[in-house]
C-alpha cells in the first residue's frame, strides 16, 4: 500500500508541477518576467504539493510577511513545500538544485537564489541578492543549518546570514519545524525515492510549525544566539508535544 500510494503521489507531483509551470511560463511569455508573480505561483505550487502528499500542518504563532529573513530549522526537503506555501518568500538553495529536472527550472523561474557553498564569489553574490530583495520589502527564507538534520536539536548555524542581517539591520523571524515521526527527516545517505515512499506512502504526515517574533540588532552575535536559542527551545517543545500524543 505504501509503495502504491507513494508512487501515485510522485506521479501527481510531476503532473501538477508541470501544469503550474506551464501556466507560469505562458503568463511570463505574454506579460514578461515578474518577481511578484513568481512568488505567487510558488505559493500556489507549495500549497498544492502539501495537499497531494498528505502533509497536515499545524501552525503556532503569526505567519510573517514583508521585509525580513525567515530562518527555520531543516528536517527534510518537504520543509520547503510547507514554508513556501505559507510565506511569500524567495529561498536560498544549494546550487545542485538548479540541475534537478523540472524542479530546478521551476525554482529558477520563481526567483530562487542558488548558492555554491564552496565558492566565495557565489556566497557574496547570494548575500548581495538577498540584500536587494529585502530592501525591496520581500522576504527571504534560508535554513541556517545549511543542510537537513534529524535532531533532536539543531546543527550548528552558518554565521554569514546573521552578519548580513546585522549590517543591514534586517529583521530575522525564527521558525521551528518538527514532524510527528522523527524518521521523516531526510538525512545522511538516504536517497530521495525510498525516503519519499516510506514517508509519503502513508495517508497523512503530520507536522508542526512555530513562528517566532522578529529579532533585530546591529550585533550579529546577539542575533545568532537569540535565534539559535529560540529555535532550539521551540523544536524541543514541539517534540514534547508530539511525544505526549504518541504516548
Amino acid at each position: 500500500m505504501k509503495y502504491f500510494l507513494g508512487s501515485v503521489r510522485i506521479l501527481l507531483i510531476i503532473i501538477y508541477t508541470f501544469i503550474v509551470l506551464l501556466f507560469l511560463m505562458a503568463e511570463t511569455l505574454i506579460k514578461g518576467r515578474n518577481f511578484e508573480r513568481g512568488l505567487r505561483y510558488s505559493m500556489i505550487w507549495g500549497a498544492g504539493i502539501c495537499k497531494l502528499i498528505g502533509l497536515v500542518v499545524e501552525i503556532k504563532g503569526n505567519i510573517p510577511s514583508g521585509s525580513l529573513i525567515l530562518m527555520p530549522n531543516h528536517r527534510s526537503y518537504s520543509d520547503i513545500f510547507v514554508f513556501i506555501s505559507l510565506v511569500k518568500s524567495s529561498f536560498v538553495s544549494k546550487a545542485e538544485l538548479r540541475a534537478w529536472p523540472l524542479i530546478g527550472y521551476a525554482a529558477d523561474l520563481v526567483g530562487t537564489m542558488f548558492v555554491k557553498r564552496t565558492s566565495q564569489e557565489s556566497r557574496k553574490q547570494t548575500i548581495s541578492d538577498m540584500k536587494y530583495r529585502i530592501n525591496k520589502a520581500y522576504a527571504v527564507t534560508i535554513f541556517p543549518e545549511g543542510t537537513t538534520f534529524k535532531g533532536p536539536g539543531l546543527k550548528q548555524f552558518k554565521k554569514g546570514t546573521f552578519m548580513m542581517a546585522a549590517e543591514g539591520l534586517f529583521p530575522i523571524v525564527p521558525a521551528a519545524i518538527e514532524y510527528q515521526n522523527p524518521d521523516d527527516a531526510w538525512v545522511g545517505d538516504d536517497t530521495f525515492l525510498p525516503h519519499f515512499i516510506r514517508t509519503f506512502g502513508r495517508l497523512k504526515t503530520p507536522v508542526k510549525i512555530h513562528f517566532g517574533e522578529k529579532i533585530q540588532s546591529e550585533d550579529w552575535e546577539l542575533i545568532y544566539e537569540n535565534t539559535n536559542q529560540w529555535i532550539t527551545e521551540s523544536v524541543h517543545q514541539l517534540r514534547k508535544e508530539w511525544d505526549s500524543k504518541i504516548s
